[in-house]
């Protein structure tokens, strides 16, 4: 990765050209992701 470090995000390649030069194939598909929503925190006091 030495090559890409003196790159701004702006001009760095990105994911898909990446995989597209170490000619990999991106294919989409639907499969179950599992979600966690935190709705509401609140802090508790703790004794220190």
């Amino acid at each position: 990765m030495a090559a890409f470090e003196n790159l701004k995000p702006d001009t760095a390649p990105s994911i898909f050209d990446s995989l597209q030069s170490l000619s990999l194939k991106r294919e989409p598909r639907k499969a179950p992701l599992g979600v966690l929503i935190i709705d509401r925190l609140e802090k508790t006091p703790t004794e220190d």
